[in-house]
């Protein structure tokens, strides 16, 4: 299910301190998405002349920001033409050079919008030109996928509890700090 196509040019121009952000709303969808149906894919074309500038970001209605590509690209290197971004992809983005075009791995993890949310509301791609105020590009399209297949969500960061402390010896903490003098 394709929903929050945006398809015109909206500016982007370098200034490098404020993104520029491009509202895609989405309705009709269930109340929550999660593990069995949530977003699995982003896809955009931007038209810029120095695409290692810029940083794009998605953003949901819950505020959680998804980094999908930044500062991509080798100098005066142009375009996103037709980009996806899927957590399916095999290729990560930032081994890749411009133009880009395809299905690339995002740089943050496109699942950790997959959290129980409500998806319905407004989402946000968020480009920040980084760099040169001279140049300028466009948004020229982009759209959100919602399937039965979504991006899974991030894995989760360890317990730091006491529990996962390993403990200092005595001898080690000596040894080290015989190192050190």
């Amino acid at each position: 299910l394709v929903t929050g196509v945006q398809t015109c040019a909206l500016p982007i121009s370098g200034t490098g301190s404020s993104p520029f952000c491009f509202n895609a709303t989405v309705s009709g969808l269930s109340n929550a998405i999660g593990t069995s149906f949530g977003l699995s894919q982003v896809c955009l074309s931007i038209t810029h002349p120095s695409v290692d500038e810029l940083e794009i970001l998605l953003q949901a209605p819950d505020g959680t920001y998804v980094p999908l590509s930044i500062q991509n690209g080798l100098p005066a290197a142009d375009n996103y033409t037709n980009t996806c971004f899927s957590a399916t992809a095999t290729s990560p983005i930032k081994f890749n050079a411009a133009p880009f075009t395809g299905t690339f791995l995002p740089e943050g993890h496109l699942g950790a919008v997959n959290n129980g949310q409500n998806p319905n509301g407004t989402w946000k791609l968020c480009v920040l030109d980084r760099r040169n105020s001279a140049n300028s590009g466009s948004v020229t399209n982009w759209s959100l996928t919602f399937s039965n297949n979504p991006a899974p969500q991030p894995p989760a960061f360890p317990n730091c509890n006491a529990n996962n402390i390993i403990p200092r010896s005595e001898e080690h903490t000596s040894e080290l700090q015989s190192r050190v003098d």
